[in-house]
């Protein structure tokens, strides 16, 4: 259930919302001590907000096969199932801001409190400032990233949402399907909404306890490895003509 605020003079419901991908094992174990933690360090109750899976995504959405290349990378790295999987979860979440109306914040299920941070954080009085400002503090208007990578945590307002989810739709039929993993997209709308990319907070990072689901593709550090992994992609695309 959603908690209540007293705020400004009226109820206000306040919704924290954590993916959890029923049936994986993974996921569902940080999602289990993902609402130890929230309640521990925050005083807060999760939602439940069901997650796609790979071996089903939203009938809504269509993915190109590659990735848009991103930091001046040339590298031409394929669009993992899991990262479509995860796009489509996001996207849920802000049609869901759309239908209550009000502000929501959200959570990956490996969303935790950065240990750098040894004060106490109040979210609550974060998330109603947010929603008392209709924008995140005059500066990001109606999205607040608070963690590492960005989709991993972050506050949105449902007119944000409205705006996000348009756009998802536009970029998808122009490019013939989407090509940006979720944190790149909520950043790349960001900056185009507002001119300017996001203010980043690091308040929740990816915890690495129970390993990851997300699979991003080779990481290459070394010359030698990018190069390789160049001349891969370039003999793939032989092969596929």
């Amino acid at each position: 259930m959603p908690q209540l605020l007293y705020g400004a003079g009226k109820l206000k419901y306040i919704m924290y919302f954590m993916h959890l991908i029923e049936g994986n094992p993974i996921s569902e174990q940080y999602f289990e001590e993902g609402l130890i933690h929230f309640k521990k360090e925050f005083n807060i109750e999760l939602t439940l907000f069901p997650a796609y899976n790979p071996e089903m995504l939203s009938p809504e959405l269509r993915f190109q096969e590659h990735k848009a290349s991103t930091h001046g990378r040339k590298l031409k790295l394929p669009m993992h199932v899991t990262e479509k999987a995860c796009f489509c979860t996001h996207f849920e979440l802000w049609k869901r801001c759309i239908k209550l109306g009000r502000s929501i914040a959200c959570f990956e299920h490996d969303a935790r409190k950065n240990l750098k941070i040894e004060a106490d954080y109040d979210l609550k009085f974060k998330f109603e400032r947010f929603i008392d400002k209709g924008r995140d503090y005059q500066k990001d208007a109606g999205i607040a990233i608070l963690g590492t990578p960005p989709a991993t945590s972050y506050m949105i307002s449902p007119e944000f949402a409205e705006g996000i989810v348009k756009a998802t739709y536009k970029y998808m039929n122009f490019n013939d399907g989407l090509n940006m993993q979720a944190d790149t997209f909520i950043m790349y709308y960001a900056e185009l909404k507002n001119g300017r990319e996001p203010s980043r907070r690091k308040v929740f990072k990816q915890s690495k306890e129970y390993g990851h689901i997300i699979d991003h593709g080779p990481r290459p550090e070394k010359i030698s490895d990018v190069s390789n992994l160049a001349i891969e992609n370039k003999t793939n695309d032989r092969m596929e003509t």
